[in-house]
């Protein structure tokens, strides 16, 4: 189940969804955090990031056969951004980025987390 997590208000982007929704909306960029997370970690992950400043959410990958029974979730910041706020590095997508990568070393060191969020991307949601 997707979760997002509140904090205070973006100024700019997608509102969030239904807690049990993917609240992404089309066309927009997100920050994808990490990959492959059991539940546990995600939620706990999307907890942390936002009592420190992050909206974050998880959502469930799909899986077919024997691996569908091990759900594995994707993590990725809530505040999404236009193709331009993407290709111009605007501040909107740099202080997310160095807040994310501040944060990430906490979580690894203080809150046992299985990354350090180093290896972030942007990917575009839908068409």
């Amino acid at each position: 189940m997707a979760k997002y997590a509140g904090g205070p208000a973006a100024p700019t982007g997608p509102a969030p969804g239904a807690p049990s929704g993917d609240p992404r909306i089309a066309g927009y960029n997100y920050l994808t955090l990490a990959s492959k997370m059991d539940r546990d970690m995600a939620d706990r992950a999307v907890t942390f990031l936002s009592e420190n400043g992050v909206r974050a959410f998880a959502v469930p990958v799909a899986k077919t056969g024997s691996s569908a029974n091990n759900a594995s979730y994707t993590l990725y910041a809530l505040q999404g951004i236009t193709r331009e706020e993407l290709r111009a590095r605007a501040p909107i997508r740099t202080d997310l980025e160095e807040k994310v990568a501040r944060l990430g070393k906490i979580w690894q060191k203080e809150h046992k987390g299985q990354t350090d969020f180093s290896k972030t991307y942007w990917d575009k949601f839908g068409s």
